[in-house]
């Protein structure tokens, strides 16, 4: 009789109930609620998500995770594992009840078999009981160890899961907590820890600064136990865009292998262990579930706390801050901030010593005005915007120091690169928030000429970390999000450095002045002082020391700092000569109607054949297989041998004399037959570890081949957290329990058809029930199968997205907390989490169903055939023994054969989703005939005739038959507004899209050169360059190729020393200085310099440099820039520009517009075009004369020509 629902919360009640938590006890306990999800994926092709039974209500996230705070909690000065058995101590206790049982049911049916042999073999004489009693027993006795076993198994898979959400939401809600130091910022600038001048030379504590990277781990796997190989990719895969432009994948891969044989020696010498120390047993194969977090150590979690610092206002020790500030008013009041606890340390050594912002006396910012915050660069105006928002770690300097941010009416918060999340344009402008259309109308931050490019428009989708959009369309995003929130204060970080002057102009004049931000309390961190000056109504001026030079106005500010002033000059000036020269967007893609990130793609029906292939073909061949099944043949027929001999030496007793009886014969034998089992064993299980470790670094190196070999067109379209997936979790699936099923599915069928054939001999009319209960097993295997593969990839599928969420979070973290959304992405997390449960739940579960019918065939069946002894007379009890002992083994091992069967085939999901990013498009691979002469390339000469690209193969075309000459040594510029093709052209170069017509550099088409010695022969400079976690010197020489002295010379030609000259207040970077994960502890502009000497290095003879200029300060951008003419000096230089001054002294000019090049000359010819397209950005620019000047000197060959910076 099924039972009644009863919510757990009666006001909440669920409207989809879940069939477990209505089941009558006999469904219950034997899991017959399951029958419908069963019998439905039996007479279908695959089961959907929307199939599978709903989360019950006592297992959803928001019920288990906030119940578990509060017990965690009060365990927090103790190690978390206490706290996790104070959660679960109603199941512990249930779980030692049922160990108990079980224990006690193994005894019921060895004893009923000793009761009943003796009734054999001494007939009823003294018996008390009638044998079928002990028949009975034989039956009922397992079946209660069944019963209590899969209860017992059901528990700890349902705790199971739930400690994975619980494990993976309190990383997550610590992770919202914690202060983001310098080492690890994930939304750094320039002025916020004063980038690369702050890095102090790497210590032990340089090891944490890969914040997303050790949580990623953290909710994945075990971060004491992962290794360093793994660790590995998750370092490479999220920069493998920087990989193939540098033409590095066949040298990465080679570091992977390397620390990959670290990984497999130590899992051969695991292995090896297990085999001779008799760890490894036959039957009892280890099925350990691989889900992200519930592996995870509670050492782990216990240390990660601790080796993170929380925010001030969340800290235990918090230092009140605002008991002294007027209320309602926004400012500091004799105040000081440092980015760790640590900082503050006065006795640090004061070349180790990290930035201080000081705030002496009184700081209050306007309400519902535009404050700006200006200052020269690297005096910390970022710094003050994250120290108001409590980002820094606050110090009082005084009794009455304080500071104070309102946010009761909402803060909103623009950082200056943007921060994006993998969605629409509209969903990541609103938010969250409402859609009001005519509040979304008037943001005005030119957004509509962008959309009009896309067929989407809003609906486009924003790939992961905004990769599909430019530098400015990011900020812009950014910014439409802060001006449509409803929020009182808005605070603003540099936005204008991201922005060409016009465009910037337009947001200045329509968007910081226009209807939505009026009334609201704007500060505003700029280096664009001339440009926002005129609507400023309060300037704070900041000093090189992080001090407050002056409040008030502007002139104010320029009149006591002097290097401001000087600043605000040449900025004046650029912005004078600055045109419109946007870098491209992302190529809309007309056939996806502008969804960028597809769906991750699931199979159906069983495993294919293809996958399960690249798996067993490359364990070994003909002969591999043979020894190894000779082996365990050898093995498990010794095992049936050696009981047989020990029964035949026993009835030679019964029928001889003692004295007659050769006992050493028979123990010669016996041993014979132990060495045979021990033995096979043993070669065959060597043989194993052999196959199987040559398997895993085959199709590891197979897999990292074919991501590293992909196109950029692919890496854009999938996440990296499923990329991630697929070379940690999957490859982990390969390495371990895919290779014990395996061996266990070999040894159980092994043991079956031994036991089977020796029951068959003993009883020969035992062979047509023996082969019924076997195929009822294979058929009930198989239902369950239709079920259990289709729940497994859904269950995979579920992972990717809570690591995406993670990472998602960790990127904006900052800007989240400032927004006050911390709220809102706790529930998407548990969203997320809900996501997984409700497959993982049905997994558990359906294996449940299948072992508990599993089980009662095999009791039935060891049943049968004792009832079938019992009336054979001519039976006697040793044969009868063996007979009834080899049933036993073959029922439990028909029990777990079919387990395991079923559980290979699920397992074999990791080897099918392997499979599929295996069989990825891939760019041309190396061919002999595709190196290069040695002395290629001696000159940087580039012909291209008719270029014309795409961004895929069934894209719309995006650049059309371009054709122009660079002659060796040559500096070319290229120009065109948005959209034109500036990036696709550098791309097409390099061949990383697809391209039609020729490219020849250097005499030779580059379509008959290997792509990694045409990408290692040219080096382009990313608008955003990328860095990789380590130290400054694995950046510039991650092969160790050069010498420390050739690496600190790369560093001096490409002006890091000139720049740190600039300050000599703050610790100089060494070799040794750690950079955090994508180079997010330091500026753009200093990535482009790092970028830069990584050039010099590389010695190309064609450097392409996507200029970063508008995102960087003026001293960045002189120095890069004179940097830049030195040392390419022999080589051919091509300038994707965003600044005309900057290529004004160029050999040539390229002028796209649409994918066309409209124009092609030296800027001197160019600009005596009446009608010229580039005669009329110079003209319009505001210094018309100085342009002119500087082309007229560069015709004329004079080396004296200035640029004007």
């Amino acid at each position: 009789m099924p039972r009644q629902y009863k919510p757990l919360n009666s006001s909440n009640s669920q409207k989809d109930i879940n069939p477990e938590q209505v089941a009558s006890l006999a469904s219950f306990i034997t899991w017959s609620y399951l029958d419908p999800l069963v019998w439905k994926a039996a007479r279908s092709s695959s089961l959907e998500y929307e199939d599978l039974p709903p989360i019950a209500d006592y297992d959803r996230a928001e019920y288990i995770v906030p119940r578990s705070e509060k017990v965690i909690k009060r365990f927090k000065e103790r190690h978390i594992f206490w706290g996790i058995i104070a959660i679960f101590s109603k199941e512990v206790v249930i779980l030692s009840l049922l160990v108990i049982l079980k224990t006690v049911s193994t005894f019921i049916a060895p004893f009923s078999l000793n009761q009943l042999l003796l009734y054999i073999q001494n007939g009823s004489a003294g018996a008390f009981y009638r044998p079928w009693m002990w028949v009975v027993f034989m039956f009922v006795g397992p079946m209660i160890g069944s019963f209590s076993f899969e209860y017992y198994t059901f528990l700890m898979m349902r705790a199971t899961v739930r400690l994975e959400a619980i494990i993976t939401q309190l990383v997550f809600d610590h992770a919202l907590e914690i202060r983001v130091k310098e080492e690890n910022h994930p939304e750094q600038d320039e002025g916020k820890a004063k980038g690369l001048e702050d890095l102090k030379p790497q210590t032990k504590d340089a090891q944490k600064s890969n914040l997303v990277g050790k949580i990623n781990n953290l909710i994945t796997t075990d971060v004491l136990n992962i290794t360093n190989g793994r660790h590995f990719i998750m370092v490479v895969l999220p920069v493998a865009r920087m990989i193939k432009l540098f033409g590095w994948e066949d040298k990465i891969s080679k570091q992977i292998e390397e620390k990959r044989e670290a990984e497999l020696a130590l899992l051969r010498k695991r292995q090896m262990l297990n085999v001779f120390n008799g760890n490894i047993k036959a039957c009892v194969v280890d099925t350990k579930c691989e889900i992200p977090g519930a592996n995870t150590s509670p050492a782990v979690l216990i240390l990660y706390p601790l080796q993170t610092e929380v925010l001030d206002r969340l800290a235990d020790d918090k230092t009140e801050s605002e008991a002294t500030i007027p209320e309602g008013e926004i400012g500091f009041r004799n105040a000081s901030f440092t980015w760790s606890k640590e900082d503050n340390n006065k006795d640090t050594d004061v070349e180790e010593r990290k930035f201080q912002l000081s705030i002496k006396g009184d700081l209050f910012f306007r309400r519902g005005q535009l404050n700006l915050v200006v200052g020269p660069t690297g005096s910390g105006k970022t710094s003050l915007l994250m120290a108001l928002l409590g980002e820094m770690h606050y110090s009082p300097i005084g009794d009455d120091s304080g500071f104070q941010l309102p946010r009761d009416k909402g803060i909103a918060l623009v950082v200056q690169e943007g921060w994006v999340q993998s969605g629409t344009i509209k969903e990541n402008i609103l938010f969250g928030s409402e859609y009001d259309e005519e509040r979304y109308k008037k943001v005005q931050c030119r957004l509509q000429q962008d959309l009009s490019l896309f067929e989407a428009g809003d609906n486009t989708e924003i790939g992961e970390k905004g990769f599909t959009l430019s530098g400015g369309q990011n900020a812009r995003v950014t910014l439409a999000r802060a001006v449509y929130s409803k929020t009182e204060i808005v605070l603003i970080d540099d936005i204008l450095a991201s922005l060409d002057v016009h465009t910037g102009k337009f947001i200045v004049d329509n968007c910081f002045m226009g209807d939505l931000l009026k009334g609201r309390t704007v500060i505003l961190v700029t280096h664009n002082v001339p440009l926002v000056a005129p609507v400023a109504e309060f300037v704070v001026s900041l000093d090189i020391n992080g001090q407050i030079a002056s409040q008030g106005s502007l002139s104010d500010a320029l009149s006591k700092n002097e290097r401001l002033l000087e600043e605000v000059m040449q900025e004046q000036q650029l912005i004078k000569e600055e045109e419109t020269v946007d870098t491209p967007e992302a190529e809309k893609d007309t056939k996806q109607k502008g969804k960028l990130v597809l769906a991750e793609e699931v199979a159906v029906g069983h495993v294919s054949w293809a996958a399960m292939k690249l798996y067993y073909s490359n364990i070994g061949g003909v002969f591999f297989w043979v020894a190894f099944v000779s082996g365990v043949v050898l093995s498990r027929s010794s095992a049936v041998v050696a009981p047989w001999i020990l029964g035949q030496w026993a009835a030679q007793f019964e029928h001889h004399p003692t004295e007659n009886v050769s006992s050493g014969f028979y123990l010669w034998f016996y041993a014979l037959a132990l060495f045979g089992d021990l033995g096979g064993y043993s070669f065959s299980m060597i043989i194993w570890i052999r196959g199987q470790l040559g398997a895993s670094r085959r199709i590891h190196k197979i897999l990292i081949s074919s991501v590293l070999g992909t196109t950029l067109r692919w890496l854009d379209t999938v996440p990296t957290a499923r990329v991630i997936a697929r070379c940690t979790q999957d490859i982990a699936t390969i390495d371990v329990p895919l290779p014990a099923l395996t061996v266990g599915w070999v040894i159980l069928t092994n043991i079956k058809l031994t036991s089977f054939a020796a029951v068959i001999i003993l009883v020969p009319r035992f062979i047509i029930p023996g082969i019924t209960i076997a195929v009822l097993g294979f058929i009930c295997g198989q239902i369950y199968m239709k079920a259990q593969l289709p729940i497994k990839r859904h269950m995979s599928n579920y992972r990717s997205p809570i690591i995406a969420h993670m990472n998602a979070m960790l990127t904006g973290l900052v800007s989240i907390r400032a927004y006050g959304a911390e709220t809102s992405f706790r529930k998407e997390s548990l969203k997320h989490l809900n996501g997984y449960i409700r497959p993982a739940r049905s997994y558990y579960d359906c294996s449940r169903w299948v072992a508990i019918r599993s089980e009662a065939l095999g009791s039935v069946l060891a049943g049968i055939l004792a009832l079938y002894i019992l009336n054979d007379p001519s039976q006697n009890a040793s044969n009868s023994g063996l007979a009834l002992a080899m049933a036993i083994a073959f029922s439990s091992c028909t029990i777990s054969w079919v387990r395991i069967t079923n559980e290979l085939e699920i397992l074999g999901n990791s080897t099918e989703r392997i499979e599929a990013y295996i069989n990825i498009v891939q760019e041309p691979k190396p061919s002999k005939s595709g190196v290069p002469p040695a002395y290629w390339p001696s000159s940087g000469s580039v012909v291209v005739e008719n270029l014309c690209a795409r961004y895929s193969s069934d894209s719309p075309e995006v650049l059309h038959n371009v054709s122009f000459t660079i002659k060796s040594g040559e500096k070319v510029g290229v120009v065109g507004r948005t959209g034109s093709g500036k990036s696709t052209l550098t791309l097409s170069l390099l061949r990383c899209i697809p391209t039609e017509g020729k490219v020849i550099f250097d005499g030779i088409n580059t379509e008959s050169i290997n792509l990694d010695s045409l990408r290692n022969s040219i080096t382009i400079i990313p608008q955003r360059p990328e860095l990789l976690t380590g130290t400054l010197r694995d950046n510039l020489d991650p092969f160790s190729e050069h010498s420390d002295a050739t690496l600190n010379d790369a560093l001096r030609s490409s002006g890091l020393f000139a720049l740190q000259e600039q300050n000599d207040q703050v610790a100089k970077i060494t070799l040794d200085s750690n950079i955090s994960g994508g180079g997010a502890n330091v500026s753009v502009g200093q990535r482009q310099i790092l970028a830069l000497a990584r050039a010099i290095l590389r010695g190309s003879k064609l450097v392409v440099l996507d200029e970063a200029t508008s995102a960087i300060d003026y001293t960045t951008d002189a120095i890069i820039q004179n940097s830049l003419r030195e040392a390419s000096k022999d080589a051919s230089l091509l300038i994707v520009a965003h600044r005309l001054n900057t290529i004004m002294d160029a050999d040539k000019i390229i002028v796209l517009d649409s994918g066309n090049m409209v124009e092609f000359d030296s800027p001197a010819n160019l600009l005596k075009k009446s009608d010229g397209y580039f005669k009329s950005l110079v003209d319009e620019s505001g210094d018309r004369e100085a342009l002119y000047e500087i082309a007229e000197k560069a015709a004329k060959g004079d080396s004296r020509v200035e640029i004007l910076l």
